[in-house]
C-alpha cells in the first residue's frame, strides 16, 4: 500500500506564562488572525493567560484589534455568507464579552478578541477558522494541559515565555502537530522542520527534506562482492566448528 501523508486542521491554542510583554504578543497574534480573516489552518484559536494578566492582555487585543481594522467594513472577506453567519453564530452564543466591530458586512466578520467564553460553547469545541479570538484566564496551567490533552490534538502550539522551564514543561506536558514559542505559525514556513499533524489533526508530514521522503519510495538494493569468505561456514551440512562460529558472530553482535 502506499504511504499516506494528511493534514487535517485543528485547534491551534496559545499558552501564556511567565511574563511575556503583552503588547508584542497581541501583536504578533493579532496578524495571524487578520491574515485572510483568520481563514488558516495554523491560526491561533483560544488564548490561555494566567488570570492575574487576562485583562490587561484583552485590553491590549482590543486595541490593537481596532487599528488592524481601520476602516469599519474593510477587511478579509469569509468565504461565504453561510461562514460568516456561522462565526457571527459562534460570536453571539458563547457566553463571553466582546465588542462587535462597527460596519461588518456580509461576509466580512470584525476582529473580535471574546473575553471568557462558556467552556462548553461552540466557540470553544470547534475549530474557528475565523478572526474570532477567545481569551481563557487561568489558574493552574496544568488543568490548562490537561483540557488541550482531553480533546483532539492540536494541529499546533504555540507557547508564550522567556522562562525556558516554563516551555519545556509545557512542551512535555502536551501533543500537537508542531510548535512555535514566543510567536505563531512561524514553525510552518521553515523548510527545516517537518509540518504535519498528529493524532486527530493529520498523519505524517512533509515540507523541506521531510517533502522529499514523504513524497518518495525508498528502494534497497544491496550488492554483493566478487568474494564471500563467509560461504563455507553458512553451507550446511552444519558441522561443530561452523556451530562455534556462528555463535561467536552472534555474541559479537
Amino acid at each position: 500500500l502506499p504511504p499516506v501523508t494528511l493534514e487535517v486542521g485543528g485547534t491551534s491554542p496559545v499558552i501564556v506564562v511567565g511574563d511575556f510583554p503583552l503588547e508584542v504578543e497581541a501583536t504578533r497574534i493579532l496578524w495571524v488572525k487578520w491574515l485572510m480573516g483568520g481563514q488558516t489552518c495554523v491560526a491561533p484559536d483560544h488564548v490561555f493567560v494566567p488570570r492575574a494578566r487576562a485583562g490587561e492582555l484583552m485590553a491590549e487585543l482590543k486595541r490593537q484589534a481596532a487599528e488592524f481594522q481601520p476602516v469599519p467594513g474593510d477587511g478579509p472577506a469569509i468565504i461565504t455568507e453561510r461562514h460568516a453567519e456561522r462565526l457571527r453564530k459562534l460570536r453571539e452564543g458563547c457566553g463571553g464579552e466582546f465588542v462587535v466591530p462597527d460596519g461588518e458586512s456580509a461576509r466580512v466578520v470584525g476582529l473580535t478578541p471574546v473575553f471568557e467564553p462558556d467552556e462548553g460553547s461552540d466557540l470553544m469545541r470547534e475549530e474557528i477558522f475565523g478572526p474570532l479570538l477567545p481569551v481563557v484566564p487561568y489558574d493552574d496551567v496544568d488543568e490548562v494541559m490537561g483540557s488541550i490533552g482531553r480533546g483532539a490534538t492540536p494541529l499546533a502550539l504555540y507557547v508564550f515565555s522567556y522562562d525556558e522551564e516554563w516551555v519545556e514543561r509545557v512542551l512535555r506536558g502536551t501533543r500537537s502537530g508542531g510548535v512555535t514559542v514566543n510567536d505563531v505559525v512561524l514553525h510552518v514556513g521553515n523548510h527545516h522542520l517537518p509540518f504535519g499533524g498528529s493524532g486527530e489533526s493529520g498523519v505524517g508530514n512533509y515540507h523541506g527534506e521531510a517533502s522529499f521522503r514523504t513524497f518518495s519510495q525508498e528502494r534497497s538494493v544491496f550488492r554483493q562482492g566478487r568474494f564471500k569468505p563467509m560461504q563455507v561456514a553458512l553451507n550446511g551440512p552444519y558441522r561443530r566448528w561452523q556451530e562455534r562460529m556462528m555463535e561467536l558472530l552472534v555474541r559479537w553482535f
